[in-house]
């Protein structure tokens, strides 16, 4: 008859043993658990990379859709910041694209515009544009109240901006809106120190040139995104990511 009393508690102190594991053994499951890590960890690396660049790239395609189907509507593409030139780049960190793909209503008075986004987050005047990205206002804009046949009217080509792509830059008194990336590479990485997206995260605009320097019959438009220390330049002028390349 089976003793139900049988248990490991009652074994023999060689039986014991021969069912646990020993120090030694343990110390060798660990280190190999250890091992695998260290391999897996540079594959875990390169999948967060990819996933970051991917996104980046995926915002670039999505810009440029909302750039080609503005420039099939006004025959031309948007405007970049009118301090920009090919010797002095910075100021494409500040550039009007946001306003210009959203597109806004002038609802001032006249004499004194006042343009609204059509997705209701910002309201400018021209002093607050002038310093800002050099224009006293837009092209993708309706002129509300006032006579339809001078413009067409204004349309949304990003209807559907998520918060981190989206950061109010201050000059002065005024802010002004920036399209920004949503990919979250090193939260070190300032382009615009003290700017947040409206996700929380540090601000990091596209940069948009037109005409373009890298392509001179349209436009540039770039983005710098740091991952594990790198630099990776995500361009319209090139479809793989340029590790530590320099700004145009």
């Amino acid at each position: 008859m089976k003793n139900k009393y049988t248990t490991a508690a009652c074994l023999s102190p060689r039986a014991r043993s021969l069912s646990a594991f020993t120090l030694i053994e343990l110390l060798v499951v660990i280190a190999v658990i250890a091992i695998l890590a260290a391999l897996l960890m540079p594959a875990f690396n390169y999948v967060e990379k990819r996933a970051v660049i991917q996104v980046a790239q995926s915002e670039r395609d999505q810009i440029q859709t909302a750039i080609a189907n503005y420039h099939s509507k006004y025959g031309f593409y948007p405007p970049g910041n009118a301090f920009t030139t090919a010797s002095f780049l910075n100021p494409a960190l500040t550039n009007q694209l946001y306003y210009e793909l959203v597109g806004t209503t002038n609802i001032g008075i006249p004499g004194t515009p006042t343009f609204l986004t059509l997705d209701d987050r910002i309201t400018n005047q021209t002093p607050s544009l002038q310093p800002a990205f050099g224009v006293s206002g837009f092209m993708n804009c309706s002129r509300s109240g006032g006579n339809q046949e001078d413009s067409l009217p204004a349309e949304s080509f990003l209807p559907a901006l998520k918060p981190g792509q989206l950061a109010f830059n201050t000059f002065g008194n005024n802010v002004v809106g920036l399209l920004c990336s949503a990919a979250n590479g090193d939260p070190t990485y300032q382009p615009l120190p003290g700017v947040v997206s409206m996700s929380g995260r540090n601000a990091n605009p596209w940069r948009y040139v037109y005409p373009g320097i890298n392509n001179p019959r349209t436009y540039d438009l770039w983005l710098q995104i740091v991952v594990g220390g790198k630099t990776n330049l995500i361009c319209n002028w090139k479809d793989t990511p340029q590790i530590n390349a320099s700004l145009p």
